[in-house]
């Protein structure tokens, strides 16, 4: 696991676990506080060969934070530390840091490790925007030309914001056309296992076991099915049932296209369940009309 995914895994909750256990908001400032430099693994010779240095994880963090900010330099940096000394305290300084002390940083004791920082500052940005928290606009990272650099989300933040917008779209008619079999009891929303499948389906490598408790964490819901509900509500409904509903859910969708003069000719549709072999849009047949595997 790289240090960008280890920060990302441990603040991607973390500003909704603040609302939901201390019903307080986070702040773009309170997120980079958090930021676990503790994971990056690095040999620092400042902690040897001076007397006594700033703190190498606050030094980190503080950097972190001039990234997230957009500023090219430490002197903006210092001086909106010295008008911010709570923030100070919580990126872990124990005092105000003098601005020589922020430049030396970057330019010597951080000197290995600053991609570490860039991607600890997109990973915060990234975060900040998911939970609705006001950040910068993507801007450059240090010592770089500002029209050359692109901000690159990660891979969790990308599937977060795809499987959001997918269910947006898809729960009116998936809600219409998909069913479970269950009691008339349950406390559960149905729409609540389509839209965890919806979230699973964003990711290669997410199984429901480990998936459901980062939906719980993520969704806005109150309640959500746990992995085990989910494989067994899922399973039972057999292959013929789900062709069944997809074949609903074509339909309703071709519908409302027409409706709406979004298609007039025929089209063709298919899913395309291969791993290995991409489907290439040539179907082969046997002698009684059914589809002949690859």
């Amino acid at each position: 696991m790289t240090f960008r995914e280890m920060v990302d895994g441990v603040l991607t909750t973390y500003p909704r676990e603040q609302q939901v256990r201390h019903d307080r908001s986070v702040t773009l400032e309170d997120i980079v506080a958090e930021v676990p430099a503790c994971y990056l693994r690095f040999y620092d010779t400042f902690d040897h060969e001076q007397g006594d240095p700033k703190p190498w994880e606050a030094v980190f963090r503080a950097h972190v934070l001039r990234c997230v900010k957009g500023w090219k330099g430490e002197t903006t940096l210092w001086k909106y530390l010295k008008q911010k000394p709570f923030l100070t305290t919580q990126l872990g300084f124990d005092g105000i840091p003098d601005q020589s002390t922020l430049w030396r940083a970057w330019e010597d004791r951080l000197e290995d490790v600053r991609d570490a920082v860039r991607d600890a500052a997109e990973v915060v940005v990234d975060i900040a925007r998911y939970h609705d928290i006001p950040a910068p606009e993507p801007s450059f990272l240090p010592n770089q030309p500002t029209d050359t650099v692109t901000r690159s989300k990660s891979k969790d933040t990308l599937a977060r914001e795809k499987a959001r917008e997918v269910w947006k779209g898809a729960k009116p008619i998936v809600e219409d056309c998909f069913h479970l079999d269950r009691s008339g009891n349950a406390s559960i929303p149905e729409g609540a296992f389509w839209e965890q499948q919806s979230y699973f389906g964003m990711r290669s490598d997410m199984h429901p076991n480990d998936g459901a408790q980062s939906f719980a964490t993520d969704s806005t819901r109150t309640e959500t099915p746990s992995g085990d509900s989910h494989r067994l509500q899922t399973k039972t409904l057999g292959v013929e049932r789900i062709r069944t509903m997809l074949r609903d859910t074509s339909r309703t969708l071709v519908k409302q296209a027409k409706a709406k003069d979004k298609m007039g000719r025929k089209q063709m549709a298919a899913i395309d369940f291969t791993k290995g072999d991409p489907w290439s849009g040539h179907v082969e047949r046997d002698s009684s009309g059914q589809n002949q595997e690859p």
